[in-house]
């Protein structure tokens, strides 16, 4: 379809052709001509001798929208292509051990509870079926790494625990390796205090999900204070141990974990504040 000029004093206004342009190609999409000023590198024509306006339009409700739609894809993707290389480092590491992740994952579990637990609880904690978890454990009963004995608590139930070699090998496991782990310490003390804090926040908001297994962290024993000290170095308290809990030592696994209750869990998660670790990382800097 062609465009036909706009004519003034015989001569063609060009300004005109070019906002006409625009709101016909944008109408169906953008409410306002607002909008389209605050678009990354919209330079729209203006006429002559017109004042230009010093003040900015109010952002319309599109933009907002594909601000936040941006903003999702942007954390989709950051998310996929992290898991992605964890995934590889995971692969790497294991196979050196003769293992499969989930292996890995379930003598991890073991190693931080040596009296031993039950099959039930490894494929809650994987995420996995039973059948899963049962082979994972057989696997690993057969190369002598994993036993099973009579369970304390009940004579008909098995428990599983750590052999010595085991015990071993998880602690070899344990040590840090992997492209993340290399790249999370390279970043600033900032921004492994912000990237803590984003995790764990992001621990808590799965915590509510019913599909997600219940953890052993701070934030859910009965022992934890949240910001009971005016240290900005240590502003959490264990009970247990009877001493102030700096923020980076913040738990996700901890074998003396005693579940607090639902209220407290809920109060300590929602405790944990952007401000508090971004003052800690400062006083540390400054420190």
């Amino acid at each position: 379809m062609s465009i036909i000029p706009f004519r003034k004093r015989g001569r063609v206004t060009l300004h005109q052709i070019g906002r006409k342009t625009i709101a016909s190609a944008f109408a169906s999409k953008i409410e306002h001509l607002s909008d389209i000023a605050l678009l990354p590198h919209a330079n729209l024509p203006r006429s002559r001798g017109r004042a230009r306006s010093t003040t900015r339009p109010p952002i319309g409700p599109r933009i907002l929208e594909s601000q936040l739609l941006v903003q999702r894809e942007a954390r989709c993707a950051s998310t996929t292509t992290t898991y992605t290389v964890m995934r590889a480092d995971a692969w790497r590491t294991t196979r050196a051990e003769d293992l499969t992740p989930t292996q890995a994952d379930l003598m991890t579990l073991l190693a931080a509870r040596p009296p031993g637990v039950r099959l039930g609880w490894l494929a809650e904690q994987l995420c996995v079926s039973s059948p899963t978890a049962s082979d994972a454990v057989a696997a690993l009963v057969v190369k002598g790494w994993v036993q099973k004995t009579r369970a304390a608590d009940d004579a008909r139930a098995l428990s599983l625990s750590l052999t010595r070699s085991g015990r071993a090998l998880a602690k070899r496991l344990a040590e840090p390796s992997g492209v993340v782990e290399s790249s999370a310490t390279c970043l600033p003390t900032h921004a492994q205090d912000q990237l803590l804090f984003g995790l764990l926040n992001l621990v808590g908001e799965l915590q509510r999900c019913d599909g997600f297994p219940e953890i052993h962290a701070c934030m859910t024993c009965r022992h934890f204070e949240a910001h009971r000290h005016a240290d900005p170095n240590a502003p959490h308290h264990c009970h247990l141990v009877g001493a102030p809990l700096p923020a980076r030592m913040l738990r996700v696994d901890c074998p003396e974990h005693v579940p607090a209750t639902a209220a407290s869990q809920s109060a300590n998660w929602s405790a944990l504040h952007p401000a508090d670790t971004i003052r800690f990382s400062a006083h540390k800097e400054s420190s």
